[in-house]
């Protein structure tokens, strides 16, 4: 196909031309320019905006956009909006986020969403406690994420918008396209840096409590595959830069003029620089190890090219250059090593997104109509997923499409899937339509983008990523302009009216303006406090994993005080400043509860809660007012914990009702509002509803039935938690060693060898020899079932365990025929040698312990103990063999 280079004339809008405006209109327009360069850069490098101040900074730079844009409208001669398709899917989108979060009568509650009052049975008339509402009134179940959520979809979508309101001409696509590609190479280069020259902070100072730099390049992100998909956005603009330059250095060959030569070289020293950075962005993204962004690169490639050769603009200098770029990336990565890569590549596990996923349809199919809301998914899938022993929280999908759809609905997922129809139908139709080469190699670019980014979303939340969003919608935009531009091109001048700008009366854009200024504000409100609180709340978080990681118990109760004063600390600070975070409410209602506990065992009267309220209970006080003045005398100063756990409480329900734990604590503290143990029954039904798979619910609810007598129902409670937490395990068997034997616990609760490992350690600290002695024979007998399972990865450290338990129970042959089988499943294995050769020494077998120590002393030099060890029986050995110990025999 032959292609024109097209006439300026003939691709002109009938809108004012930027270049030729006056001073001011141009002036608005660098202020547009400058807020949607700071969309590119700003947003992906403020942690991928996914962190509240990233998300401020997302929301200013959308505020500031659209508010310039519009003020432009106001003064300049000719106020125009230019109808692109991407108005109405923001207006809808966002009116479906509004609807989920504004107070609506309960018969549209159970019109529109159904399941809510089956999932919320305590929020009801029923209920004859006056903690919370009779009645739940939102369509979200979770209020404060979805308001913020809403306001990043309008950020994002208010960009897009006025980036397709900005581009005017081709050019001023390219320029957003090129700057899009600066945004990824900046992005590539210093992950780079800070992978090679890391301390595992971000940027070198931030320290995120779930995510470190040290183990493969992420960027700004904190996750790998948000920054490899933010890199894949860019290659199809890097292509097409690369075509770009190939071009205008044909031409600059083909040109006989005097200077030729000058600009020849300067095009290619330009085109070796495309290619370097083609390379980075595409090693980049290969040692990112993410499986979703290397598919996702190379859908973006293959429809890319795809692209160019249906329309005849693949060229064999563009081949040739893809092959050197693959050079390229084949040293970085032999430089940057490729057995991480190829191991990532060659574990492909789909489990954990499979179970997540049958959790999201399970939900669409509850909440078909509207969704359970906006950023409602790390609160709502628990009421549908299992995950026994599994401490990951599922924040989203793994699959945007589904996340939508449970979300916001089938609503939301059409309107989802119309979005991508239309960037489909932009690119396609531009494609088609397109004259010039300069015109098919954009669109090309564009179309490999798009499709990456809808095809990564099947397997990823990249949808959720404001960071690489921002860059999607810009991209979008571009697509469409040109498209229109093509259509322009192809339209005869007398006709373009259809296709071209709509006149905006100045009394609109003045209204527009005004009305976006008291959203705008609405906007920063919503984005603000959590933006101050973000600090504390990290700091909470650090705190709170590192002492997960030390996983020490502090040994005085001042210490245990001072821990607990830290967080309080932290979080009456995140609550303070930002009082929808209901996670942050939740933890300091159990932060209070948590100290009155510790401080309640050193007070004058050193009752537990449970006995105070069912002391409580048998008053049964004629008034309010006798109860307090009795809790006031029984509690003293830490009456005022159990208030303010209680008030916390409320909030963090009152935000999201969906948190199970927040019904257990209302369960423990409504007596203090005088209510009986019916309202206790009723807290801890809904506790169940929201949270059935919860080990902590589950505990709570064998605890209450215990205490009640009913030993039948709370077993069956506490065999589901067993199973399901090792922390409730150990709850388990505090509450139970005093009353039953070993043997109950092995028949009732079916522990596997890790179970069995814990029970037999807290035996051990007890006086009771033959329930030791039992558990430790039960547990070695499981140790080599599980040993000898089919599948087995380490079965060389359940032969240890085993061999270790035989030899507690001095049955030396099982013992011995169990650490043999240990180095035959592992001969490398150090900790068997040197297991191994302390036993045979003790057994006095100092020939055989003299090697196993030797060869374990070997690999562990500074080990003192094992060295003397084996020193030791090294000098037995040669004693026993009549030999004299040399200083060199003795040393090896």
């Amino acid at each position: 196909m032959d292609f024109q280079r097209r006439k300026p004339a003939r691709s002109r809008p009938r809108g004012p031309d930027v270049r030729n405006g006056l001073p001011l209109d141009r002036f608005f327009i660098r202020l547009v320019d400058v807020g949607l360069f700071a969309a590119i850069f700003a947003v992906p490098f403020a942690m991928g905006g996914r962190t509240a101040i990233g998300q401020l900074v997302l929301t200013g730079v959308a505020c500031w956009v659209t508010a310039v844009w519009l003020l432009r409208q106001i003064i300049c001669p000719r106020p125009c909006w230019r109808l692109t398709g991407l108005e109405l899917l923001l207006l809808l989108a966002a009116a479906l986020g509004w609807l989920q979060t504004v107070e609506l009568p309960g018969s549209w509650i159970r019109l529109l969403s159904p399941h809510i009052s089956t999932l919320l049975p305590a929020w009801s008339s029923e209920n004859q406690s006056g903690l919370l509402p009779h009645e739940w009134t939102h369509l979200s179940l979770a209020l404060g994420a979805t308001r913020s959520a809403l306001v990043s979809l309008l950020a994002v979508g208010l960009i897009a918008v006025v980036a397709a309101q900005r581009i005017q001409q081709p050019e001023d696509a390219e320029r957003l396209m090129r700057w899009v590609c600066l945004a990824a190479v900046g992005m590539a280069a210093f992950a780079l840096l800070q992978y090679l020259t890391g301390n595992g902070k971000f940027f070198w100072i931030f320290e995120h409590p779930y995510s470190t730099t040290a183990d493969r390049l992420k960027g700004a992100f904190t996750n790998r595959n948000h920054f490899a998909h933010f890199l894949v956005l860019s290659t199809g603009p890097l292509l097409w830069w690369v075509i770009r330059s190939l071009e205008e250095g044909r031409r600059a060959s083909e040109a006989a003029f005097s200077f030729s030569q000058r600009s020849a070289t300067g095009d290619e020293y330009r085109l070796a620089l495309l290619l370097l950075a083609l390379a980075l962005v595409i090693a980049s993204v290969l040692f990112s190890l993410s499986r979703g962004g290397i598919v996702a690169l190379f859908i973006a490639m293959l429809f890319c090219i795809g692209a160019l050769s249906r329309k005849g603009a693949a060229s064999g200098k563009l081949l040739l250059a893809l092959v050197g770029v693959g050079g390229l990336c084949l040293g970085m990565l032999m430089m940057l090593g490729t057995e991480q890569l190829s191991n990532r590549l060659d574990h492909w596990r789909s489990d954990d997104r499979l179970r997540i996923w049958k959790a999201n349809l399970d939900i669409v199919r509850d909440f078909p109509m509207t969704g359970s809301g906006l950023a409602s998914h790390r609160e709502i899938y628990p009421v549908y997923l299992d995950q026994p022993f599994d401490r990951r929280e599922y924040t989203h999908a793994e699959n945007s499409y589904l996340q939508v759809a449970a979300e916001m609905g089938l609503p939301g997922l059409a309107l989802a899937l119309v979005a991508v129809l239309a960037c489909s139908y932009w690119c396609l139709a531009g494609l088609r339509l397109a004259e010039s080469r300069e015109m098919v190699a954009a669109l090309a670019a564009l179309t490999g983008s798009l499709a990456a980014n809808a095809a990564h979303a099947f397997v990823d939340f990249i949808w959720y990523v404001p960071g690489c969003m921002v860059i999607a919608g810009i991209l979008a935009a571009c697509a469409c302009r040109l498209s229109h531009l093509a259509r322009e091109a192809q339209t005869p001048e007398y006709d373009r009216g259809a296709l071209g700008d709509r006149r905006l009366p100045r009394w609109a854009a003045a209204v527009a303006f005004a009305g976006f200024l008291a959203v705008g504000s609405w906007m920063m409100q919503t984005k603000l406090p959590p933006a101050l609180a973000e600090p504390h709340w990290m700091a909470y978080l650090r705190l709170i994993h590192k002492q997960s990681d030390a996983d020490e118990t502090p040994s005085t109760v001042v210490d245990q005080l001072a821990r607990l004063r830290k967080k309080l600390v932290k979080l009456r600070t995140t609550v303070s400043l930002d009082p929808s975070n209901s996670r942050a409410q939740l933890r300091m209602a159990a932060g209070y509860l948590t100290w009155f506990h510790v401080a309640q065992q050193y007070a004058e009267n050193p009752m537990t809660l449970l006995q105070i309220r069912d002391a409580a209970w048998a008053a049964q006080f004629p008034s309010a007012a006798e109860l307090n003045s009795w809790l006031n005398r029984a509690l003293g100063e830490n009456r005022r914990y159990l208030d303010k756990a209680l008030a916390h409480a409320q909030r963090a329900l009152s935000l999201c009702p969906l948190q199970g734990e927040g019904y257990l604590y209302l369960a423990d503290l409504d007596f203090m509002q005088g209510s009986g143990p019916g309202v206790k029954d009723t807290w801890l039904a809904q506790a169940s509803t929201v949270r059935p798979y919860h080990p902590q619910v589950l505990f709570a609810q064998g605890r209450d039935a215990w205490y009640l007598g009913d030993v039948k129902t709370a077993l069956r409670y506490w065999k589901a938690a067993f199973h399901r937490d090792w922390y409730y395990q150990q709850q388990i068997f505090d509450l139970l060693i005093d009353f039953v034997p070993a043997r109950f616990f092995v028949e009732a609760f079916h522990p596997d060898w890790e179970a069995l490992q814990r029970l037999e350690e807290r035996f051990r600290s007890v006086n009771r020899p033959d329930d030791h002695r039992y558990l430790v024979k039960t547990l070695a007998e499981a140790a080599i079932s599980e040993a000898k399972r089919p599948g087995n990865r380490r079965p060389v450290v359940h032969w240890l365990i085993a061999a270790k338990a035989f030899a507690q129970l001095a049955d030396d042959p099982r013992a011995e025929e169990c650490f043999l089988a240990a180095l035959d499943a592992d001969p490398n294995s150090f900790h068997v040698h040197r297991a191994y050769g302390f036993w045979l020494l003790r057994r006095e077998r100092f020939g055989d312990a003299a090697e196993h120590l030797a060869w374990a002393s070997r690999l562990r030099p500074k080990d003192e103990r094992l060295r003397a060890a084996a020193e030791r029986a090294n000098l037995r050995k040669l004693r026993m063999a009549g030999g004299t110990p040399t200083p060199e025999t003795t040393a090896r």
